[in-house]
């Protein structure tokens, strides 16, 4: 059976470069970015030259347009977001923003994922890793602690209906 290829043309680069992928992946992974900042990302990284790793001008009302937002303004919300969670920069141009992505963030949230997947295939997948990702979720207690204090604690309320209210 003959092998089939791939023919591309020369000189027009591949659309889905491997570190927009990964910039998109950290970000989808990092529990920090919001739901609508990936979609603003991956609307951006569309909009993204291969060669120089730089958007050409968009303006808000584009994105907004192309991840189905209604407002101007809650691009611009994500946009600053994602600047502070360290994904992306931009200047402004006279009527819109040429964007520039940071990939160097994607390679340290990439290499933290692959350490916990290491970690986590070793051996005991209830052993905590050595290695986590901040995250702002707080951590709750096991349920079994909490359910053996609820049990107490009906048991002894039955007890004093059961006794007319004595202790």
């Amino acid at each position: 059976m003959p092998r089939l290829s791939v023919i591309r043309p020369k000189g027009k680069p591949n659309p889905y470069t491997s570190p927009k992928l990964n910039l998109l992946k950290a970000a989808r992974f990092d529990r920090t970015v919001s739901d609508f900042e990936n979609r603003v990302l991956a609307a951006l990284t569309d909009h993204m030259n291969n060669h120089t790793g730089q958007t050409w001008p968009v303006a808000d009302e584009t994105i907004a347009l192309e991840v189905g937002s209604k407002w101007k303004r809650s691009v611009t919300r994500a946009r600053i977001g994602l600047r502070d969670k360290g994904y992306i920069t931009w200047h402004r141009t006279r009527t819109s923003n040429v964007y520039g992505f940071n990939f160097a963030k994607a390679k340290t949230v990439l290499a933290m994922l692959t350490a916990l997947k290491k970690n986590n295939s070793r051996g005991d997948s209830r052993r905590t890793p050595e290695v986590t990702l901040v995250s702002p979720i707080p951590v709750i207690s096991s349920v079994k602690e909490e359910s053996t204090k609820v049990e107490a604690l009906s048991r002894e309320r039955r007890l004093r209906v059961v006794n007319g209210g004595a202790a």
